[in-house]
């Protein structure tokens, strides 16, 4: 008897320098430490790409307001991130739910993906994309 096995995939999609860049959460196999840098933040509505702001990461530390001052996060081995403070970029209403390094996209840059419920409670993502 053949066993059938259902995979969950991710798709995350994302519009940078010009081009769309579809990445899938199942290739991220390569977790750990997050890569320092500037990331820019995008999700998807209707058919927008909203850009949400930047967040930038120093060792374990990450400030998501131009002028801001780093905080704290921390990273377990599974590449999930724990913040220090509330994320400044959500808009009102929006809950943070959890937070992940996803390793690389297709084209080798390093992804965080930062899900959240909207106001109206339905849950969505932010995908951060690393700037070259």
């Amino acid at each position: 008897m053949i066993q059938a096995r259902y995979v969950s995939l991710v798709l995350s999609c994302a519009m940078l320098a010009g081009s769309m860049v579809c990445t899938s959460a199942s290739d991220a196999a390569e977790k750990g430490p997050v890569p320092e840098g500037l990331y820019t933040l995008m999700k998807i509505s209707g058919a927008s790409l909203i850009n949400l702001g930047e967040i930038e990461i120093r060792k374990s530390t990450y400030r998501d307001e131009e002028a801001g001052e780093f905080k704290e996060f921390k990273i377990n081995d599974k590449g999930e991130i724990s913040w220090s403070k509330p994320l400044a970029f959500l808009p009102d209403g929006w809950k943070h739910v959890r937070s992940e390094f996803a390793g690389k996209d297709e084209k080798g840059r390093p992804m965080l993906r930062i899900f959240y419920e909207s106001a109206r409670g339905t849950p969505d993502v932010i995908d951060g994309i690393k700037e070259q």
